[in-house]
């Protein structure tokens, strides 16, 4: 007993060590954030004017009928309308970093409701906070898509919590919803969720035809409300308003080439998704920073691999694996892998809440020492990456 509790104690030292050192990390970025460079805010401002378009011309602004749209999905803009609507402008960033330590303890709270003891669930916990792609979109929430990656996470994690606690079909179906409208790939998830909600009704086909009809007719509101909003400003329903985007990082969309989805896009997806190792930039001999076509989740976040030894509820752990096996493959045919990013495969975070279940399952199965190397591996990266990298840079830049 006094050991583990010895342990325990030890853990919670790594715990703290490193969110002192995530919180200076995303302190740099927090105090020059001004807001002036987020879409989510200048959306929030036309929100709160009552129009749908954008005054400005920025990064990633999509040009149609000589106006200017956000084309990104508009829950978090939503969610800053009131403070936009107080206070002109807000610290997307700052945001950002509150949510974060907001998702540690709904992390934990899941990862309770998993039956996972104290110990694993603060090792799990840093895993994804300060082993995946997390890490980068909390400090990078100056910019869109960076904060709606924190927005979607949070409203995912709050419908998985619901799922394995009152398992109330309706709130589930709201928090999806609010996720799907900060981040699309976040309705794959109804995959996993309505799986819940079968195991629920535990054979009862009249409990569950109720369950999956409340859950969709909920769900379905919110996908009305985004097919209403592209047809307010594209008139099409289904257009996005991708293809007026002014920049194309790839070069491939401006010419229509290929189309937003293509097998063309597949071998340099699967490499950046599964094969590419951390990678140091030089402008000649001097080191500018890494590779922002990121990192591979294998070397990145190696302990996702923990979930190959989940085991439980056959119908629970087939819809968690459709969940991000349909995340995948959107991934691998998508003309964007995620650029800009840093250290991660930031569409990993689609599906990382789904993926840490089935890692909690599977961390149960393996050694605790190979489930403690491999979530270090993917924190000490990180730290490297946004502390490390950067003391280099300056170090060694030429001055």
């Amino acid at each position: 007993m006094g050991r583990n509790h010895s342990s325990l104690y030890y853990t919670r030292i790594v715990f703290y060590t490193v969110l002192l050192l995530f919180s200076v990390s995303v302190g740099f970025n927090m105090v020059k954030d001004s807001g002036e460079v987020n879409l989510h805010v200048l959306q929030a401002q036309s929100f709160a004017e009552g129009r749908l378009d954008v005054d400005e011309s920025i990064n990633d602004v999509a040009v149609y009928e000589d106006e200017f749209f956000v084309t990104f999905p508009p829950f978090p803009a939503f969610l800053l309308t009131p403070l936009v609507a107080v206070f002109g402008s807000v610290n997307t960033t700052l945001i950002a970093f509150i949510l974060s330590v907001f998702l540690i303890f709904l992390i934990r709270s899941v990862l309770r409701r998993l039956g996972t003891d104290a110990e694993l669930s603060l090792w799990l916990t840093m895993a994804f906070i300060f082993g995946t792609g997390f890490w980068f979109v909390t400090k990078f929430s100056f910019g869109v898509w960076s904060f709606a990656h924190v927005v979607a996470v949070i409203m995912l994690f709050l419908s998985i919590r619901e799922a394995f606690g009152k398992k109330r079909a309706w709130l589930m179906a709201v928090y999806l919803g609010c996720a799907f409208l900060s981040r699309q790939l976040a309705l794959y998830s109804s995959v996993f969720l309505m799986a819940i909600l079968i195991d629920k009704s535990d054979g009862d086909w009249k409990q569950m035809m109720r369950e999956i009809l409340i859950f969709g007719m909920v769900f379905s509101v919110f996908v009305a409300a985004y097919l209403y909003l592209n047809f307010l400003r594209f008139e099409d329903p289904f257009d996005t308003g991708y293809y007026y985007i002014a920049g194309d990082p790839l070069g491939l969309l401006g010419e229509k080439r290929y189309g937003l989805f293509h097998y063309y896009y597949i071998p340099f997806n699967f490499i950046y998704m599964f094969l590419q190792g951390p990678h140091i930039t030089f402008d000649g001999l001097v080191p500018v920073g890494m590779d922002f076509y990121g990192t591979s989740i294998t070397f990145a976040s190696p302990f996702v691999f923990l979930a190959l030894k989940a085991r439980g509820k056959k119908i629970i752990i087939a819809g968690a694996v459709i969940t991000v096996g349909l995340c995948l493959i959107h991934m691998l045919l998508y003309c964007n892998n995620g650029w800009v990013q840093i250290n991660t495969q930031r569409f990993t975070l689609d599906f990382l809440p789904v993926l840490l279940v089935l890692i909690a399952y599977g961390a149960r199965n393996v050694q605790r020492t190979w489930v403690y190397v491999t979530i270090a591996a993917a924190v000490v990266l990180n730290i490297v990456a946004f502390i490390g990298v950067p003391v280099i840079m300056r170090l060694f830049s030429v001055q």
